[in-house]
């Protein structure tokens, strides 16, 4: 089975400036917060020994700068590096960890609910469903009071991939469907398609699939970003 890859990083840097501008600390620190941030999202997707890089350089600026800003990106990314490795149990506690680095900090719910969501990937991954989805519902739960829309898009895509590794395929299908219905970011958009062409070609309907793959593509190959949809042009040789 192949699994989308989860989309819970792709479009964070949106609430960057808002989430620390809420915060009581230095206004110093808060560029850092935002310059280092940005940074991580880029390194989203680069091998792991570049990942491994990015956090070296982390760990040197926390040595002179100790705000719980950069100690919560420290810990955040070492989440990160221990969900690259599949060492999902170590993950998910660099995530709490981090979420600790930042308790005393009003107006951060949003940011935190965003390692609660990587804690739920972690127990998806895991296969472990129940607590999965208890984390999926805390996160979207934040967002919702946030009003965060395109968040909420990220968590339940995410769900319904949970859906799709518990064959709860129905499921699935529902969220995928309510959520593109609900016009997401186009990282969204991609990711649940990908997932809604899998399951189709899993029930053998594989013209339907490929003619997913191939709306993709024709909307969004001449993208910037067009790394999004290598996972489709994959599908579509397969």
């Amino acid at each position: 089975m192949r699994r989308v890859c989860p989309v819970f990083f792709l479009i964070i840097p949106l609430i960057l400036i808002f989430l620390v501008s809420c915060t009581k600390n230095k206004n110093g620190d808060n560029v850092l917060f935002n310059k280092y941030y940005a940074l991580l999202q880029k390194n989203n997707y680069v091998p792991y020994d570049s990942l491994l890089s990015f956090y070296k350089q982390l760990d040197s600026i926390s040595v002179e700068y100790s705000s719980p800003q950069v100690q919560f990106l420290k810990t955040t990314t070492e989440g990160r590096l221990y969900y690259r490795r599949g060492d999902y149990e170590r993950s998910t506690q660099k995530y709490r960890e981090a979420n600790q680095k930042i308790e005393s900090i009003e107006g951060v719910d949003s940011l935190k609910a965003l390692n609660i969501m990587s804690i739920g990937l972690n127990f998806m991954n895991r296969a472990v469903f129940d607590s999965a989805f208890l984390y999926f519902e805390k996160a979207l739960n934040v967002y919702e009071l946030t009003r965060n829309t395109k968040m909420m898009h990220v968590v339940k895509a995410n769900m319904a991939q949970a859906y799709y590794n518990k064959r709860d395929i129905e499921s699935a299908l529902q969220i995928i469907s309510e959520t593109l219905n609900d016009n997401p970011h186009k990282s969204v958009v991609i990711n649940l398609q990908h997932l809604k062409a899998n399951i189709l070609g899993s029930e053998g309907k594989i013209d339907s699939a490929m003619s997913i793959d191939k709306e993709v593509i024709g909307s969004f190959a001449r993208d910037e970003e067009d790394y999004h949809i290598s996972s489709i042009y994959n599908n579509l040789a397969l």
